[in-house]
């Protein structure tokens, strides 16, 4: 599967003015436009980082969801059950003497099949929060019962939940790197917590540039799929203030312009 990522890109409208007001701002405070426009950025990304649009809060939080949505696509074998493969199926006895079925290929020893099919499944079931809530529910078949999930021996299933619980973090920490390439712009209250910094590092990008013909700052977040993520997850009003990022990050900086230009600063 070919990586993608989501980029958001914002550019300047009212160029002259907002130009004009920022490089007057600049200059009666002494620090560099770029400055003035980076510190939009950070707040911007620093939102991004945010539980409000990124889950989770934190670190405890984020590795229970898992285990949770973890449990509506995949299931483990009981210790001590007996597990029979059949052509159509695949019989799982458990000590207690419960018996129950699983569909055609229900059954693996392969942690990477146990990934595929997880990675497969929880797609078209996410939430508008991303969380895999509505797995397939169990059905009778000729009296018994049926559960639509591939099963592992528990010990494989506990190491693979450990395995994804340990990228909790990883969405926050490609923000993070954007943030962190603002370098000298980024003030030491944008704090990145403490689990966020310890999550896989994915890298992520941040730029920013004012001149004559305008300017554009933008942000990069390149963990693999982040734009699908990101469309599945957000409420449909955080999704509409992204799509137009424009109107919420520029009206900080005019009214900073505007303060200035009313000697209010």
């Amino acid at each position: 599967m070919a990586a993608s990522s989501m980029s958001l890109d914002l550019k300047v409208r009212n160029v002259r003015d907002v130009d004009r007001g920022l490089r007057a701002f600049s200059k009666r405070f002494g620090v560099d436009v770029n400055f003035v426009c980076a510190d939009q950025l950070r707040l911007w990304v620093k939102d991004l980082i945010g539980p409000k649009v990124t889950m989770p809060a934190k670190s405890v939080k984020g590795k229970a969801q898992i285990a949770d949505d973890l449990e509506n696509v995949l299931a483990p074998v009981p210790p001590g059950a007996k597990v029979i493969r059949l052509a159509d199926k695949t019989l799982i006895k458990a000590v207690s003497g419960a018996v129950w079925a699983t569909e055609a290929g229900g059954h693996t020893d392969s942690e990477s099949q146990l990934e595929s099919v997880h990675q497969e499944r929880k797609l078209p079931i996410r939430t508008s929060r991303g969380r895999v809530r509505f797995g397939r529910p169990e059905y009778r078949s000729n009296g018994l019962k049926i559960v639509p999930k591939l099963h592992a021996q528990q010990a494989l299933y506990r190491r693979y939940r450990r395995k994804v619980q340990s990228r909790v973090g990883t969405l926050k920490n490609g923000w993070a790197d954007a943030l962190r390439e603002l370098g000298r712009y980024v003030r030491a209250s944008t704090k990145i917590p403490a689990w966020v910094r310890k999550a896989p590092r994915v890298s992520g990008t941040a730029s920013t540039g004012m001149g004559e013909k305008g300017g554009q700052v933008s942000a990069t977040n390149n963990v693999q799929n982040a734009d699908v993520m990101y469309r599945s997850w957000l409420p449909t009003t955080r999704l509409k203030r992204y799509k137009d990022i424009r109107g919420a990050m520029w009206k900080r900086a005019n009214r900073l312009i505007a303060q200035f230009n009313a000697g209010g600063v």
